[in-house]
This record gives C-alpha cells, structure tokens and sequence, in this order.
C-alpha cells in the first residue's frame, strides 16, 4: 500500500488533497476475489471505500511492506537469505508485492518500476 496507488490523491506526508466520503468514495478491486464476487464483497467483485484507505493499515501491516520492500531489493529481514525466511514473511511478502503490482498497473499503463 504505497502513496497514490489506491487513491490518485493521496500524498506522502502530506496527507489526502480530497480525502474520500461517502458522497465521493474510492472504487477498489475485491482483494479476496479478484473481481470474480464473493462473501466479503457482497458479489460485487469491488468495494467502495468511504474513508481515507490508509486508516486500515496499523503498525504491523506497515512493518511487513516496509520489509517486503527492502526483501524484494535484496535485504531479507534476517541474515542467511531467504531459505531462512518464515513461511508467514514469505506468503507476507508475496502478497504486498502483487498487490502493488496490481495498484501499479491500474494506475500506471507503462508499468515503470519505481519502488
């Protein structure tokens, strides 16, 4: 969950432009289904979010990303590589990289990495 991926106004530090309502909510991919529909999205394959996205990530979600990140640039959280890595980081680690795949290629067409 990077700075503009789900919400195009969001800025880092700053804080949202034009934070979400319920007049103006963000439409968000279902993250369980894909978009196929299922309990969690009410079949809708899609949430709409009411509030800023970023009050859903607490402290621990913000340390696995930050770690995904460096773990994805070469720096595992631990020494010995990733044959040492939990099987908990790993599944972590794979989720937060295709979810910012995912952000990534919604909102950028070129696919530029520029983590």
């Amino acid at each position: 969950m990077q700075y503009g991926l789900i919400c195009p106004d969001c800025r880092s530090g700053g804080g949202c432009e034009r934070p979400p309502g319920p007049a103006d909510p963000i439409d968000v991919g279902c993250p369980v289904c894909r978009g196929d529909g299922c309990p969690e999205c009410a079949g809708a394959g899609r949430w709409e979010l009411a509030q800023c996205p970023l009050e859903f990530v607490d402290a621990d979600i913000w340390e696995l990303i930050e770690l995904a990140h460096l773990f994805y640039k070469g720096l595992p959280p631990v020494a010995g590589g990733v044959l040492d890595q939990s099987a908990g980081f790993v599944a972590g680690a794979r989720v937060v990289r295709s979810e910012t795949a995912l952000r990534k290629a919604q909102t950028d067409p070129f696919n530029r990495e520029d983590d």
